[in-house]
């Protein structure tokens, strides 16, 4: 399964974007408020990052395990209580615009969406460059 995962909240600025980048890096994980898509995703499945508020795409990177932790997140743990390890890939120079890449699954997504193999391919080549 190919995953977009949303980072921060609807109230993330500019100015923090990178600060969440290198948090989420730091700690290889992305936080979700519920366990959607239990038992559907696997270690090895890649991974592409919004950050909400500013609904940019950002970096992508890879699931180290299709398995979902009760592991809070350390600064909201009522709001974002369930973790999946990642190793997160460099950011891009600059973020996308999701609804350029995504249309309306760009602009909609809360939480954590799964993503068809041409969507992720699209979101990987205007962050990177590359297929």
């Amino acid at each position: 399964m190919r995953l977009l995962a949303v980072l921060g909240t609807r109230h993330t600025r500019a100015h923090e974007v990178l600060g969440i980048l290198d948090f989420h890096r730091s700690r290889g994980r992305f936080w979700t408020p519920q366990a959607i898509h239990e038992g559907r995703i696997q270690a090895g499945d890649p991974v592409v990052a919004k950050v909400a508020g500013v609904s940019e795409l950002w970096m992508t990177g890879t699931l180290r395990s299709g398995e979902i932790s009760d592991d809070p997140h350390p600064g909201q743990p009522e709001r974002w209580r369930y973790s999946y390890a990642v190793t997160w890939d460099a950011p891009a120079p600059a973020g996308i615009p999701a609804v350029e890449v995504l249309g309306n699954k760009g602009r909609f997504a809360q939480t954590l969406v799964s993503l068809t193999s041409e969507e992720f391919s699209r979101a990987r080549r205007a962050l990177y460059g590359e297929s």
